[in-house]
C-alpha cells in the first residue's frame, strides 16, 4: 500500500511506486486522499491536483492494478462530508479515462482531457447539486 495525499507532481508518485516495486517485488495499491481533514469543507482545488498526479502516475505504472480514494474524519470530524462529492466524481472520471485534467489545465504528461462540461453535467445529474456551487 502506498498512500500519498500531498504531492501535485506525478513524477513524485511514479518514483515512489518504482521504489515500492524494487523493495517489495510487486506494485503497491495506490491511495489518494480527498482533503477533508482539519477543516470544515473539503479542500477541492488541492484535492483535484493531488488526485490528478496520483492517477496519472498510476496509469503510467504498468504494475499498478489497484487504486482508491480515501476520506478521513480527523481532529473531531468537523468537515461536511458531502463537500467531498466533487472529488469522488472527478476521481471516477479520471480513473475511467486514459488521461485527465480539470478546468482546462492538462494533467502532467497528458495529451487529452476529461471534458469538464461533461464532468459538471454528470455531477449535477448524479448528485443533484451544482458543481460550481460545490467547488
Amino acid at each position: 500500500m502506498y498512500w500519498d495525499y500531498y504531492h501535485t507532481s506525478s513524477t513524485s508518485y511514479r518514483t515512489r511506486v518504482k521504489n515500492h516495486e524494487e523493495l517489495r517485488g510487486a506494485s503497491p495499491w495506490l491511495a489518494a486522499g480527498s482533503w477533508t481533514w482539519s477543516r470544515f469543507w473539503t479542500a477541492l482545488p488541492f484535492t483535484f491536483q493531488t488526485i490528478s498526479a496520483n492517477l496519472t502516475a498510476a496509469k503510467a505504472s504498468p504494475g499498478v492494478r489497484h487504486v482508491f480514494l480515501t476520506i478521513w474524519g480527523d481532529e473531531g470530524n468537523e468537515v461536511d462530508l458531502w463537500s467531498s462529492l466533487p472529488a469522488w466524481c472527478y476521481y471516477a472520471d479520471h480513473a475511467y479515462s486514459s488521461t485527465s485534467s480539470l478546468g482546462g489545465m492538462p494533467a502532467q504528461g497528458s495529451a487529452t482531457q476529461v471534458e469538464v462540461s461533461l464532468l459538471k453535467s454528470k455531477f449535477d445529474a448524479i448528485v443533484g447539486g451544482n458543481w460550481d456551487d460545490f467547488v
